[in-house]
């Protein structure tokens, strides 16, 4: 689909400066930050409700748990009111209080239990920090859902309203999460809307993206045994990693349902607010990934409060790198270059993984010289194609891929030039994940450009992510600077595993010669498996100058994927909508 993706249009309107940057807190929010009209989603739900009955009529019920110390008045009360405005009314508010010594709490919890019958009240008897508050809430809580409202911020009045929503819609769902903005100081601005991305397991090991508004089953929550105070500050990522490892049917509400309160006190404002709690976010992370007998190593990355994970082989399988050839040529400033030998000559001289073999599907129409030189390579291995039918090549690529003695099937164009020495290092080790069916690369463009960096989908229109943005961007979900999950990867260069490979059939022969990419990914979607990006893995491309029968898209080819998948697959749920 190299030729004839559509340009992902240019996010840096979208992308908020470096204070933005530096306002991250421990817990991480990615850096996207369009406009959110939170009255109109309020305005809709009031609206929904009218003709909606179905969902002011269930029984699902909430806890929702505030842990409180020290809260200024006008903050708590705020807090406080949002509860009592929701529009769904089965709820109960647990106002923990970890000790606090401002008088005003103590007689603002009255007042609310004073206001409800729906309001519990604990007085810690030893402040015991946000772990224990927590703690004590969730062993009070009774609901079928638990979810923490920290004591300064604002929930949506229609927040409640469109879990329930979610939850009836998919009723096997253990964890939701919403997206969320800031308000200010005096809670009437609302501002920095995170519309975040669809479940993304890769993704949240490197940062705590789902964040607010998070919603547990209460029952599962008190199963693992609540919050664990050696973890303060990443107290909720350290919780959320040890749910989601038992308990991991996950869905995002695509509403911002939770408003994050930014004052000087806040992380919102002040990262430094909370500096232990980058460090207690990496011992969770590090819990978590020993706990599942991963092989990974975690380093610093660009942005606070971020983490830069990858993963290690656990096994030495080894790896096929198909790549069909036209035995085309590169005109480059330098000279001119063949692709079939320049490709196999960056591989073999850049690579530092050793099992793998190269796997070239030709027309028959190499040179003498070519066919002696990697004759005498052993580790590539020639294949000509046999194309007594009209040419097709997704047929090429899967009669390489036939011949292919690996464990794994990496596809890479002729026009690829490898820069990263562990690259197979690390897209072998993601790829050996489980649950992931396809992993690929960030592709640059000679002038050191993104050319891609995972396919984003939104309707008829299909594009690469990062098109055309600087080499060191942060990108779209910080795609550029890490691993993401997202709904494809470009045949140019993706790495599957054999057993899924031929349970897929390989590629789909109807696409003759674009989209069968982009095709297999969604099959893949459809299986419940994951596509992800490494960030870490950059090769050059040289687009276009491999893609045999012309840049162009064949007749009726746009109409053949339309009517296979606009139905199948209508939403890239790894992409906000408003972003495209």
């Amino acid at each position: 689909m190299n030729q004839i993706l559509i340009k992902l249009k240019p996010l840096a309107l979208r992308l908020l400066g470096q204070k933005r940057y530096l306002a991250l807190r421990a817990r991480a929010l990615p850096l996207i930050s369009p406009s959110s009209d939170v009255a109109a989603q309020e305005a809709a739900a009031q609206e929904h409700d009218k003709y909606n009955a179905k969902i002011m009529d269930q029984s699902i019920t909430f806890s929702i748990v505030v842990p409180i110390y020290n809260t200024p008045e006008r903050f708590l009360r705020q807090c406080l009111q949002s509860v009592y405005d929701q529009i769904y009314p089965h709820w109960e508010l647990i106002l923990v209080d970890d000790k606090s010594p401002a008088p005003h709490v103590r007689k603002m919890m009255e007042e609310a239990a004073a206001k409800t019958d729906k309001v519990k009240l604990i007085y810690r008897t030893e402040n015991g920090n946000i772990s224990a508050a927590v703690n004590s809430g969730l062993k009070a809580a009774t609901g079928d859902y638990f979810t923490v409202l920290d004591h300064d911020d604002i929930l949506s009045n229609a927040a409640l309203y469109w879990m329930v929503d979610a939850l009836i819609q998919h009723p096997e769902t253990e964890y939701l999460y919403s997206d969320e903005d800031k308000t200010d100081e005096g809670g009437q601005r609302f501002f920095g809307a995170f519309i975040k991305p669809g479940w993304s397991p890769e993704l949240t090991l490197q940062c705590m993206y789902s964040c607010h508004m998070s919603v547990y089953d209460r029952v599962k929550a008190q199963s693992i045994g609540g919050c664990r105070s050696e973890f303060d500050g990443a107290q909720d990522f350290d919780f959320m990693l040890r749910y989601i490892s038992r308990f991991d049917q996950v869905h995002h509400v695509d509403k911002v349902l939770y408003h994050w309160r930014e004052w000087e006190q806040s992380t919102a404002q002040n990262l430094d607010a909370k500096p232990e709690a980058f460090l207690r976010q990496r011992a969770a992370l590090k819990d978590y990934l020993d706990a599942k007998n991963e092989s990974y190593e975690i380093g610093d990355h660009p942005l606070r409060g971020h983490h830069k994970v990858s993963f290690q082989p656990r096994r030495d399988d080894k790896v096929s790198i198909v790549i069909p050839t036209a035995n085309g040529t590169l005109e480059l400033d330098s000279g001119i270059e063949n692709n079939a030998d320049a490709v196999v000559a960056s591989i073999i001289a850049t690579s530092t993984y050793d099992n793998y073999e190269i796997v070239l599907a030709h027309n028959g129409d190499l040179s003498d010289s070519q066919m002696t030189a990697f004759e005498a390579e052993p580790l590539v291995r020639l294949i000509e194609y046999d194309d007594s039918r009209s040419f097709n090549l997704a047929d090429k690529i899967n009669q390489g891929a036939a011949a292919a003695a690996g464990d794994y099937i990496l596809l890479m164009n002729d026009d690829i030039r490898v820069i990263t020495p562990n690259w197979l290092e690390l897209m072998l080790g993601m790829a050996q994940r489980p649950g992931v069916g396809c992993v690929g690369a960030k592709l640059l463009f000679p002038n050191g450009t993104i050319q891609h960096n995972g396919v984003w989908m939104r309707g008829h229109l299909a594009g690469h992510i990062d098109y055309e943005a600087e080499r060191g961007s942060i990108g779209h979900d910080l795609s550029g600077l890490g691993n993401r999950n997202c709904i494809g990867v470009t045949g140019a260069c993706k790495m599957t595993p054999r057993t899924v490979w031929e349970d897929l059939g390989g590629y789909s022969t109807t696409f003759r010669l674009n989209y069968n990419d982009v095709d297999y990914c969604l099959r893949l979607h459809e299986k419940g498996l994951r596509s992800v990006c490494l960030g870490d893995v950059e090769l050059y491309h040289y687009e276009g100058v491999s893609k045999e029968g012309g840049p162009s898209v064949l007749d009726g080819e746009i109409e053949l994927f339309l009517d296979v998948w606009s139905t199948r697959v209508p939403v890239d749920p790894y992409l906000p909508a408003n972003l495209v």
